[in-house]
């Protein structure tokens, strides 16, 4: 959701009329502050192309991978998050065994 979408939701919600840039300015200050706290930072979404090298190892880490976006079905696979399910750290390089 962009900040312009989540500004008119807070508007929409709130009372009276609160000032636009206020309100943009308090939502970049909460993201700010979620960012310290969860020691990430955290950047739009965007569509990249990687070359995996995995040096020999079955694994590769990949910061914030979107279950279902890497577009292959020979590998690698992405693993999914155990707390967030929808997000991946880490790739399969290749099978084991």
């Amino acid at each position: 959701m962009l900040v312009d979408e989540v500004a008119d939701e807070v508007a929409r919600r709130g009372s009276g009329t609160p000032d636009r840039r206020m309100v943009i300015d308090k939502l970049a200050q909460a993201a700010g502050e979620l960012e310290i706290l969860s020691g990430r930072s955290f950047q739009p979404a965007r569509r990249m192309t990687s070359i995996f090298e995995p040096n020999g190892l079955p694994f590769v880490d990949v910061p914030d991978l979107i279950i279902g976006s890497l577009d292959s079905e020979t590998g690698p696979w992405a693993i999914a998050d155990p707390v967030n399910p929808g997000m991946a750290t880490v790739l399969q390089g290749r099978v084991l065994g």
